[in-house]
C-alpha cells in the first residue's frame, strides 16, 4: 500500500494535471494519472469536468488519456459531448430526468451533443423527450439549434429542425441560427434553415441582418442566399 502524498506533492500533481489538460499533453497527463488516478474525475471550481474541458478545447490527446482512465465512467454531459451513445442510453434508462438536467455550466445534454456534432446522441436524447427549446442557463442563452449551428454539423441541425426547434429563436444579442450560419459562411446550413422558414429579414440587437453578418466576414455566397 502506497503512502499518501504530502499536501505539497498533491498540489504539484494537481497543477501538473490541469497544465496537461490546458496544453493537451496526453503523455504528461497519463504520467500524472498513473500516480493519481482519482484526478481523472476532477472538476474545476464550477463543477465542469476535466474531460469536458479537454473536449471544449479540442485537446484530443487529453480526451483520450482521460477516457482510458475513466473506463466508461461518464456522466450524461460527457457522453453527449463525446457521442458515447450506448453509455448515454444506459444513464438515461436509469435516470430519465437527466434528459432535461443542466450541466454545471448551464447546458443540457442536448446542447452539448448538438454543439459537438454527436448526431447519435442527439437522436438518443430526442427519442427520450429532450426539449429542443431549452435555453442555456448562462450568458449565451443559446438553444440546442444555436449550438448545432455553432458546431457546424448539418445532420444535428436537421434533426433539431425536424423535431420542431423554432428556427428563428434568438440567443443573447438577438442572434438567430441563420445569422450564425451566414456569419460562418455555411451556405449548406443557410439553405437548410431557409427551407424551414428562417427569416433573412430578422435583425439582431444591433440592427444587423444575416446578410450583413455574412458580408462582414467576407462570405459572399452565403450573403446572396439571405439578401
Amino acid at each position: 500500500m502506497q503512502p499518501e502524498p504530502s499536501p505539497e506533492l498533491a498540489e504539484l500533481r494537481l497543477a501538473a494535471f490541469w497544465r496537461a489538460i490546458r496544453e493537451g499533453a496526453g503523455a504528461d497527463l497519463r504520467e500524472v494519472l498513473a500516480r493519481e488516478p482519482a484526478l481523472a474525475h476532477a472538476c474545476d471550481e464550477r463543477g465542469v469536468s476535466a474531460l469536458l474541458q479537454a473536449r471544449y478545447g479540442g485537446r484530443f490527446a487529453a480526451v483520450e488519456a482521460l477516457l482510458e482512465a475513466r473506463a466508461g465512467a461518464l456522466d450524461v454531459y460527457e457522453c453527449a459531448a463525446l457521442d458515447q451513445t450506448k453509455i448515454l442510453e444506459a444513464r438515461l434508462a436509469a435516470q430519465p430526468a437527466l434528459v432535461r438536467a443542466l450541466s454545471p455550466d448551464g447546458f443540457t445534454a442536448l446542447h452539448l451533443a448538438a454543439f459537438f456534432g454527436s448526431s447519435g446522441s442527439v437522436r438518443a436524447l430526442l427519442s427520450r423527450g429532450a426539449a429542443v427549446e431549452t435555453e442555456a442557463q448562462n450568458p449565451m442563452k443559446v438553444r440546442p439549434l444555436h449550438s448545432a449551428v455553432a458546431g457546424g454539423d448539418e445532420e444535428c441541425v436537421r434533426l433539431l429542425l425536424s423535431a420542431g426547434a423554432t428556427v428563428d429563436a434568438r440567443q443573447a444579442g438577438g442572434f438567430t441560427a441563420l445569422m450564425g450560419a451566414a456569419s460562418a459562411g455555411r451556405a449548406d446550413l443557410v439553405r437548410l434553415l431557409l427551407r424551414y422558414g428562417a427569416s433573412g429579414a430578422a435583425r439582431d440587437d444591433s440592427g444587423k441582418r444575416a446578410v450583413e453578418h455574412a458580408l462582414g466576414r467576407g462570405h459572399v455566397a452565403a450573403a446572396k442566399l439571405v439578401e
